[in-house]
């Protein structure tokens, strides 16, 4: 959508990099939630790792705003739905009342309630015998 509007190199970047860090960072939280959920220092962690993997993914004055925020991969969406605001009132994309605009946000309201879906199903345990009727039956 963004090439396709002319958006800048950079916003195109930036959003792109977002979505990027949220999967990496929902990946690594949800491990850490596996195997230590106590751990205090678990952004710390999460954060520390995604920067040995892909240290172009978080920029130094990025860093600390995501430390504050335990869910730094939904943090991630707030912030480029406000990009998107600031490039539309900036003429960069069509304006707030177009149908292109409404899509765009669309995609991301999709992106973010699929980040809360892949949450909301590593929450919930399945019962074992539940799945172990299945394994018998299939």
């Amino acid at each position: 959508q963004m090439i396709a509007l002319g958006v800048s190199q950079e916003h195109t970047e930036t959003l792109n990099r977002f979505g990027l860090l949220s999967a990496w960072l929902l990946h690594y939280t949800l491990v850490a939630d596996a195997t230590d959920p106590d751990d205090p220092d678990a952004i710390q962690h999460t954060l520390e790792k995604v920067q040995s993997v892909r240290p172009w993914l978080i920029e130094a004055h990025e860093k600390p705003m995501l430390l504050r925020q335990k869910d730094g991969y939904a943090l991630l969406w707030t912030w480029v739905a406000s990009l998107i605001g600031r490039m539309a009132q900036d003429g960069e994309i069509p304006p707030m009342a177009s149908p292109t605009y409404g899509r765009i946000l669309n995609i991301v309201q999709r992106a973010y309630g699929s980040i809360r879906d892949v949450r909301a199903l590593h929450l919930i345990k399945t019962p074992f015998i539940y799945i172990h009727t299945l394994a018998i039956l299939v």
